[in-house]
């Protein structure tokens, strides 16, 4: 790695220097070989527990917390990759923009994106954090973090952990909570895209409009 930089290296190589070392019986690449072979993809390693991880023969608890922090922080690294403002045509981009600040998350997490006069996005910030059943959030605080943007409209999005981003009642309800907020902040609420890492509905195009249709038949 020193003679030809990390993108010389192989994966087992990469996940063998983050390690440091194995053990007196298991090399620090035969750790990161045993790694990949439990989980067969980068995307479930890094969904798995620290529990999980330390299960591994020659991982351990301290190997496994570090795994995890340098997961967290290659997030945080992604959420950072593209700078602000961004232009987006559709929800569509936004919600794949989005995609990326929920990775490996086990609990659902709101989000607030803010958009300028132009709908470019600008801003976007965690904003609440619950269970796996509930996001805990009040619209004051989301609409503290549009009026210090100066967002012209915002879109608010949340996770499902169980990859089904079918919304709840709850989700409908929120939407609909927002929405009036907005009228009232004079900060439209342009739409609640409810995402997965793989998939994402939109509340307002897609179900409280269906809901409406509904009602009126």
């Amino acid at each position: 790695m020193k003679l030809f930089g990390a993108q010389s290296l192989s994966l087992v190589e990469l996940l063998a220097v983050l390690m440091g070392s194995g053990t007196k019986d298991v090399s620090a690449l035969e750790c990161a070989n045993r790694l990949l072979t439990r989980y067969a993809s980068l995307e479930a390693l890094i969904h798995a527990s620290p529990h999980s991880l330390s299960e591994v023969d020659g991982i351990g608890e301290v190997k496994s917390l570090q795994l995890k922090a340098a997961f967290e922080l290659a997030r945080r690294i992604q959420k950072e990759v593209s700078p602000f403002p961004i232009h987006v045509e559709t929800l569509d981009d936004v919600a794949a923009f989005l995609q990326r600040y929920i990775v490996g998350f086990s609990q659902e997490r709101l989000f607030v994106a803010c958009l300028n006069t132009k709908g470019m996005l600008t801003h976007v910030e965690e904003v609440g954090i619950g269970t796996l059943s509930a996001v805990l959030v009040h619209p004051r605080e989301v609409f503290s973090v549009a009026v210090a943007q100066h967002a012209a409209q915002i879109i608010i999005a949340h996770n499902h952990p169980s990859g089904d981003t079918t919304p709840s009642e709850k989700d409908i309800t929120v939407t609909k909570v927002f929405q009036e907020a907005g009228k009232i902040m004079q900060i439209p609420l342009l739409e609640h895209i409810v995402l997965s890492e793989k998939s994402y509905t939109f509340v307002l195009r897609d179900v409280t409009k269906e809901i409406a249709s509904v009602a009126i038949v």
